[in-house]
């Protein structure tokens, strides 16, 4: 990591300017880091207007209000990037087609527009999605057809800086790092802490499987702290449980993927049973404090969530409102749900899609977003498990139906790498299949 800071003093040095001038003067902001990212693109830093990107998205994940300029910057910044990928599609070759398995998803979404309260802004929610995922697979392989692995281990690096600035805070500036007694380290909250660290947990072990000897034994020691000692201090019970089923199910489809499949199937039905004697489990194992027993009994208002935005998907079963109608609908009803114990939206991105874009909405969005994982199981072990991992992050929150945001980023570049790139085992028995052929 060190020798990451040494090799890209400029860079980091250009963030910090940013940073600075944002906090201090955020209309200049505005100018700046749009005409730093043309100098970028005129000079080929791909890999630098990426990861400057997903600084300016962690970054506005952020409640410190001085930081409050990164969230009109990132709508800026997404759409310059679209604007490099749409007018300059011959530096972008081979163009990366992802988008075009969601295409069906974002042609219904448009037309809830017609139905959403607030047309203008479901417009701009759409659209930011639709870039997200059009621009950032064809940054990643231009950032590795400049830079090669390079880039991946300066990605993973930055990433890793972010988590340990945010333990350095801890001893500095401890009221910056903690909401409510909980560690939120650079992120907005703790739970928001606790996403990013599964995504990147998940990035990790991707870019490790597929690019072997990318980091030496000490660097991955390091990088696992980082991830588990702020995974330990946010508590966040979901990220915690997404990790552990991805680690058990990858060690399981390595041995046999039909063993993996069946014990998920029973994963599946016996989550009921243990659901409901979680909190005597915990007790049992003296994790209360940790798990926070007293939040457990009444999900965090979790199962109130839920039941109302099924209540609402009534009226609009087949076809949503719009992007931006969960949020709305709960706006409205904030008073009537806090008094029965929620605060917040649905905290399900299966309930959000389907209210935001109805039941046609939320097939073609799995539709996409499954296939894609299932084709890259033909080549990674660690797909399937990667998939069941974010389908229970998912599940418990609505980062999915949101893109600009430090966690939607990451699972399209672990999506890229499994449909752009071929793990090195595969690789190496392909040229090997190919040297015999020849011979």
């Amino acid at each position: 990591m060190i020798d990451y800071v040494k090799s890209n003093v400029s860079f980091i040095a250009i963030l910090i300017v940013w940073l600075l001038v944002g906090i201090y003067s955020a209309p200049l902001s505005y100018g700046l880091i749009p005409l730093t990212v043309i100098i970028f693109k005129r000079r080929d830093y791909y890999a630098e207007i990426l990861i400057g990107f997903f600084f300016i998205l962690m970054i506005s994940d952020s409640r410190v209000k001085s930081l409050a300029f990164s969230v009109d910057v990132k709508n800026i910044y997404i759409l310059l990037l679209a604007a490099f990928v749409l007018f300059d599609r011959k530096n972008f070759t081979p163009f990366q087609n992802f988008h075009q398995k969601y295409i069906p998803f974002f042609l219904v979404a448009l037309f809830c527009i017609i139905y959403s309260p607030y047309a203008g802004t479901s417009f701009s929610k759409v659209l930011s999605y639709f870039l997200i995922i059009l621009v950032v697979p064809n940054f990643v392989h231009k950032a590795y057809s400049v830079k090669g692995v390079q880039f991946f281990r300066e990605l993973i690096f930055f990433g890793s800086a972010m988590l340990l600035i945010g333990l350095v805070l801890k001893y500095i500036s401890h009221d910056v790092v903690y909401l409510a007694d909980r560690f939120r380290g650079t992120l907005g909250n703790p739970n928001g802490l606790g996403i990013f660290l599964l995504m990147f947990f998940l990035l990790f072990s991707v870019i490790s499987e597929y690019f072997k000897n990318l980091f030496t034994a000490n660097e991955k020691r390091i990088i696992y702290f980082l991830i588990f000692y702020s995974l330990i201090l946010s508590a966040s019970r979901s990220a915690l449980t997404a990790i552990v089923i991805f680690v058990i199910f990858r060690y399981l489809y390595k041995a046999s993927p039909f063993i993996g499949f069946i014990i998920f199937i029973i994963f599946l039905f016996g989550y009921q049973l243990i659901t409901s004697n979680i909190v005597p489990i915990v007790i049992a194992l003296g994790l209360e404090d940790y798990f926070r027993v007293d939040t457990l009994k009444e999900g965090s208002g979790r199962i109130i969530a839920w039941a109302f935005a099924w209540e609402q998907i009534q009226y609009n079963f087949f076809l949503g409102r719009g992007f931006g109608y969960t949020e709305w609908i709960f706006g409205q009803y904030y008073e009537i749900l806090s008094r029965k114990g929620h605060q917040g939206h649905a905290h399900n991105t299966f309930l959000t899609f389907w209210l935001d874009t109805g039941l046609i909405g939320l097939v073609l969005y799995l539709q996409a977003f499954l296939l894609q994982f299932i084709q890259a199981a033909k080549q990674s072990r660690s797909a399937i498990p990667a998939m069941y991992a974010v389908l229970f992050s998912v599940f418990f929150e609505s980062w999915l139906t949101a893109s600009l945001n430090p966690y939607t980023i990451q699972l399209v570049i672990i999506l890229t790498v499994f449909t752009t790139f071929k793990p090195m085992e595969v690789a190496l028995q392909e040229e090997l299949v190919k040297v015999k052929r020849n011979e």
